[in-house]
C-alpha cells in the first residue's frame, strides 16, 4: 500500500511532539505556539501517558485501561489490584499529574 509523505507542517508537528514527550511538559518547548497548538498539547499529553504506562516494557500485557477526556480533564481508570502491584508507575503518574496541572490539565486516576 503506498504511503503519502508527511508535509513539512506535519513533520514539524511530529518533531515537536517527540521533543514534548521527552521531559517536563511545562518546558519552553511545550510553550511554543504553533498552528497545531491545541491539538499538539492534547496529543502530547496522550503520548506522555502512553509512554509512562509502558515504561517497564514488560512482556506482560497492560490491564484494561480506560481513558476519558473531557476538555482539559483526563480520567485514567486502572484496576485497583494492578495499581497496588505497580507503585513506581503510580509514583510516575503523580509526578505527571503535577506537570499537567502546571500546563492547565487535570489528571484523575481511578
Amino acid at each position: 500500500m503506498p504511503t503519502c509523505p508527511a508535509s513539512p507542517e506535519e513533520q514539524l508537528l511530529l518533531s515537536a511532539l517527540v521533543a514534548d514527550i521527552g521531559g517536563n511538559c511545562c518546558s519552553s518547548v511545550w510553550k511554543i505556539s504553533c498552528h497545531h497548538g491545541s491539538a499538539r498539547r492534547v496529543l502530547t499529553v496522550l503520548l506522555r501517558l502512553a509512554v509512562l504506562m509502558h515504561r517497564g516494557r514488560s512482556p506482560q500485557p497492560l490491564p484494561d485501561v480506560v481513558l476519558r477526556v473531557k476538555g482539559r480533564t483526563l480520567t485514567l481508570e486502572l484496576p485497583q489490584r494492578w495499581m497496588k502491584e505497580h507503585p513506581l508507575t503510580l509514583e510516575d503518574l503523580e509526578q505527571e499529574r503535577a506537570y499537567l496541572k502546571e500546563a492547565g490539565f487535570r489528571l484523575i486516576t481511578a
